[in-house]
């Protein structure tokens, strides 16, 4: 099997050294609270809500929550969606007790017939998640909280790139900076790495996301950025694969076009022997009179 690895692109290979744990009367409370100033919290409150509500597609069956510290994603999501994946900003992976109910109320209120899994696993090591399985990730002010206890936020946003089906959507309303790095470039700049089967193949480097659109947050006291990444639909193809998929996008267009023409030549066909009938009609008139 082909092995896939995410890298920036003006480095050469990530390596992430085992993340050391805090013990456990270090670990900071991650209870629905507001960790940002009245004004920030609102604000961004009200942004994530519009971003997820307008932004995840209606199609979507799935939808994946970076690091999950309170029950109230569950009124931020369309109705439609089917099933609400959670991971945990907790060290240990342990979805809290407390944030399981919160969940479980939140969604039992709603009575959108969503299906709520409480997971345990850290937002930046995905292991319950299957590669190309999840419709749409989103994250809202997840990145400090992460950083704080000592998870890795850009491995989580690789992992995101990871459990995206090809054309799903990244949302996210984070800090502009988390530890002083931008939020915002790493997600643009993300890359993955697929090397072959052999030793002797070659490594062929893509962007994960291919497009998007980002905002900077405003009337707030703490910057804050929102947006959309749309994972590359050929995200994890090889160049021959990329190849094949456009040879037969072409060979579909040319179809289609070619059943565009035989349409229009038909429908002309037709309105040139209803126009030829209706003469034959009217000479066939002018005749009986003439005779009469």
């Amino acid at each position: 099997r082909n092995e896939l690895s995410f890298v920036q692109p003006t480095r050469t290979m990530l390596k992430f050294s085992p993340i050391k744990q805090r013990p456990q009367h270090e670990r900071k409370s991650t209870e629905l609270q507001m960790s940002l100033d009245m004004a920030t919290f609102l604000r961004t409150e009200f942004v994530s809500t519009a971003l997820f509500t307008n932004q995840i597609p209606r199609a979507s069956n799935n939808c994946l929550q970076l690091g999950t510290y309170d029950g109230r994603i569950v009124n931020f999501i369309p109705r439609t969606i089917q099933e609400l994946l959670t991971s945990t900003v907790e060290p240990d992976g342990s979805m809290p007790l407390s944030i399981g109910r919160q969940l479980k109320q939140q969604n039992d209120a709603r009575n959108a017939g969503t299906t709520v899994r409480v997971m345990d696993q850290r937002a930046d090591d995905l292991s319950m998640v299957d590669d190309d399985s999840v419709d749409c990730v989103i994250t809202m002010q997840s990145m400090e909280r992460m950083r704080e206890n000592g998870l890795d936020w850009k491995k989580s946003i690789m992992e995101a790139g990871r459990v995206l089906k090809p054309g799903g959507r990244f949302l996210f309303c984070e800090q502009t900076t988390i530890g002083g790095e931008s939020f915002l470039e790493y997600v643009t700049t993300l890359a993955c790495i697929r090397k072959g089967a052999e030793e002797t193949d070659t490594e062929e480097r893509f962007l994960t996301f291919d497009e998007g659109a980002s905002d900077d947050v405003d009337f707030v006291l703490v910057p804050h950025v929102a947006g959309i990444a749309v994972k590359a639909k050929d995200a994890g193809m090889t160049k021959q694969e990329k190849r094949s998929a456009e040879l037969e996008k072409k060979t579909t267009a040319d179809a289609e076009r070619n059943l565009e023409f035989f349409e229009f030549g038909r429908k002309k066909r037709r309105i040139k022997k209803k126009k030829q009938q209706e003469k034959e009609r009217e000479d066939d008139e002018e005749d009986g009179e003439v005779k009469k």
